[in-house]
């Protein structure tokens, strides 16, 4: 809710980036949200990208979080999520 409160009314998609996101869970979760948002997943994992993949269309890369930075472009996140 506070995610939905801080980012309603936005005109443009919300870009949220997950750092090992593992199943997608939480994304999904967000992607109910009345806010259009875009997702990036970012897992050492590709099982776990795939079965995120399943639950909300995302750009999914696989490569440790510390290597985050060189697949995303530079100041285009506007929600960064990390499950460590």
């Amino acid at each position: 809710e506070a995610v939905a409160s801080r980012w309603r009314g936005r005109p443009a998609a919300l870009r949220v980036v997950g750092l090992g996101v593992g199943d997608g869970a939480l994304l999904e979760r967000l992607s109910r949200l009345p806010i259009p948002m875009s997702f990036c997943s970012v897992d050492v994992s590709f099982r776990m990208l795939q079965k995120a993949k399943e639950r909300v269309a995302l750009r999914a890369v696989h490569a440790p979080a510390q290597a985050a930075l060189g697949h995303l472009p530079a100041g285009r996140s506007d929600l960064v999520l990390a499950h460590f």
